[in-house]
């Protein structure tokens, strides 16, 4: 999975869902949004259709290089933040889901948002 933090055009919600132990669903609340700036930070995204997921940053700036089949040529993006989310991947209609970090504050847990699936 791959995030671009470019979010000048995104309207963020105030609040990402994330899957609890117990199956339900909670609301964190958004408190700040940042780049990503090294491998091995914890990051969660959940998807439209795969749902919650957790993993870690491996790779920061990162370029990749698209086929586009209709247009017979190829798609460059770049300043891409690789996530790794082990064997629980996202699918086509996960584009866009928010990507953030979480952090205890007491006994909240409150998220901190990083971009989108790219």
């Amino acid at each position: 999975m791959y995030i671009s933090a470019n979010l000048a055009n995104v309207k963020l919600l105030p609040f990402v869902p994330k899957t609890t132990d117990k199956g339900t669903t909670d609301f964190l609340p958004v408190i700040a949004s940042s780049n990503p700036t090294a491998p091995g930070l914890s990051v969660c995204v959940y998807g439209a259709v795969s749902g919650y997921r957790c993993g870690h940053i491996i790779e920061v700036g990162a370029i990749v290089i698209a086929p586009v089949p209709t247009l017979g040529g190829h798609l460059s993006l770049a300043n891409l933040t690789k996530v790794n989310l082990g064997n629980k991947g996202l699918i086509t209609g996960d584009f866009g889901a928010p990507v953030y970090s979480e952090t205890q504050i007491g006994e909240r847990t409150l998220a901190e948002a990083l971009g989108h699936v790219s």
